[in-house]
């Protein structure tokens, strides 16, 4: 009889043994969390370098479905992608990175994804549901992708972020404060929300150090300390398609775009520090008695276009520093207006390229971008497009973007010492006439303004403008001259009167130390070194 129980008591053992055995596999044996070795990851080179921009690589094609969150193990990219429909199914795509190869495809899952993150000690992928679902969170196992479970939040979540570093999440509500949870999704202590964000914002990314919030429209990382103090901001290449997730491995992040007609893109990231330059003008304008000798450069030709219209009135310039870029129009001052770019070899004048039938307006200015070699033309004229932009690769002058400006632009300048962009906007007060000097950061995304008077020389055409480390030069016409504005508070320094006045003077740019001044001669044009002595 002992002996027959010892054998029940035996079977039951094993039942039981297999039940629990079981319900791990359903639900997950979570193994001990242990802080893992400080690894590579963008944090080390964001604390070691002040000034930061950002270039892309495509790193793979996601080919299927409108592309939502994503995050990575470090092996595989997982991507959400959804039908797009109001009641949306979803499916999560897994790429493995090293060969950029589609490994497997989960589909017919209920609910739209605005977020992924993946946690290595559950060896799970947690998905972020959007919309009306928004306070709740699938699990899935990574390996299989097989649903685990559904869990509601604490709070309305955006995105969220697995911080392997404190066994936390980190996660964007929707009122965008950032909100620690611990390793069960509670909150961590006491309400714990934090700096709002103040823009749209996509998915979110953290590391030792930082946590990342990704934006749209901006086209920005938000980085903040874990304290949620904002530390700077790094902005992305324009790019036309929609930023939407963000993850790292090693240094380098991964930010999946959605393209408008349906899938996306992933790139991985390139981050240096930007250029500022060496030398600029602003020494040498600041002698009291200035003697200005103007030396010719190059002539800008007027010529034909491919579609053979003819373009003959030089309007804005600018320069890469090896070449002269001189915007030639055909002055119709219509929106059907054509222009061509005529491009210079600086030290020798010798025309290089020529770009045409470009649809930029008056072409008012142009201005270079060194960190992203873009070329940025304001159209100025006439008044349906005088609030925009387009921006070109100057590799090839293609066209990459063209964006509306809050305020008319006839001239705008990158300045590379602040990383930002200063556009020039005339206004009358009580019939004076002054101009404000607007500040875009590198979205184009309005963050000051300035108002000053135009200047000694008032009432006259104000044309293009160029900055340095402290000023702003803005070219005049009628008298011709370079008038100079203290660049922090706009205050008038003084006016460079240029000795050629029977034409008029369009574009002003530097090299190094040196100011330049574009010329339209009526037809084409002339540019000219302008040496300036005490």
């Amino acid at each position: 009889m002992k002996k027959h129980l010892k054998h029940i008591v035996c079977i039951m053992l094993s039942v039981l043994f297999v039940c629990l055995s079981a319900c791990a596999d359903d639900t997950g044996s979570t193994p001990p969390w242990v802080k893992p070795e400080k690894s590579a990851d963008p944090s080390d080179f964001i604390k070691a370098n002040q000034t930061i921009t950002f270039t892309v690589d495509e790193h793979l094609n996601v080919l299927d479905g409108a592309v939502k969150g994503g995050c990575t193990d470090g092996t595989y990219y997982y991507v959400a992608t959804d039908d797009g429909q109001d009641d949306p199914v979803s499916s999560i795509l897994k790429y493995k990175i090293s060969n950029k190869t589609l490994v497997g495809t989960y589909g017919n899952i209920k609910g739209e994804f605005n977020d992924l993150t993946y946690n290595p000690v559950t060896k799970e992928i947690i998905a972020a549901h959007t919309g009306d679902d928004n306070t709740k969170i699938s699990i899935f196992n990574a390996e299989t992708m097989k649903l685990k479970k559904t869990k509601t939040m604490p709070v309305k979540t955006l995105s969220i972020a697995y911080d392997h570093y404190e066994n936390c999440y980190w996660v964007l509500t929707d009122n965008l404060s950032i909100a620690k949870l611990n390793a069960n999704f509670k909150k961590d202590g006491e309400v714990n929300e934090f700096s709002n964000c103040g823009c749209a914002v996509q998915g979110m990314d953290v590391d030792s150090t930082y946590i990342y919030v990704l934006t749209y429209e901006t086209d920005k990382i938000l980085v903040y300390d874990k304290t949620v103090a904002l530390v700077k901001e790094i902005y992305l290449p324009r790019n036309a398609s929609e930023p939407q997730n963000l993850c790292h491995v090693g240094e380098n992040f991964y930010i999946g775009y959605a393209d408008a007609l349906g899938g996306g893109k992933v790139y991985k990231s390139n981050m240096t520090t930007y250029q500022t330059p060496t030398a600029d003008p602003s020494s040498t304008v600041e002698y009291e008695n200035l003697s200005v000798e103007l030396k010719r450069v190059t002539n800008v030709e007027r010529g034909y276009t491919n579609s053979n219209v003819l373009c003959y009135v030089v309007q804005g310039g600018c320069t890469d520093g090896k070449y002269y870029y001189a915007g030639v129009i055909q002055s119709t001052k219509t929106v059907d207006d054509v222009a061509m770019i005529r491009k210079y070899d600086l030290a020798t004048g010798e025309l290089v390229a020529t770009y045409s039938d470009l649809k930029v307006g008056h072409c008012n200015d142009m201005t270079y971008n060194l960190n992203t070699n873009e070329i940025i033309v304001s159209h100025a004229l006439p008044a349906e497009v005088a609030n925009k932009i387009s921006i070109f690769d100057a590799k090839d002058f293609t066209l990459k973007e063209t964006v509306e400006l809050t305020v008319g632009t006839g001239a705008i300048s990158y300045d590379p010492y602040q990383n930002c962009f200063i556009a020039a906007n005339l206004n009358y007060v009580d019939d004076v006439r002054y101009a404000t000097f607007v500040k875009y950061d590198l979205g184009f995304k309005e963050i000051g303004r300035t108002q000053a008077n135009i200047g000694l020389i008032t009432q006259k055409t104000t044309q293009q403008i160029d900055v340095d480390s402290k000023y702003i030069y803005y070219c005049q016409y009628k008298n011709n001259a370079i008038v100079v504005y203290d660049k922090t508070t706009g205050e008038h320094v003084k006016d460079i009167l240029l000795p050629i006045t029977t034409r008029e003077a369009e574009h002003v740019f530097h090299v190094g130390e040196t100011l330049y001044v574009g010329y339209y001669d009526a037809p084409g044009g002339t540019l000219y070194k302008i040496n300036i002595t005490a």
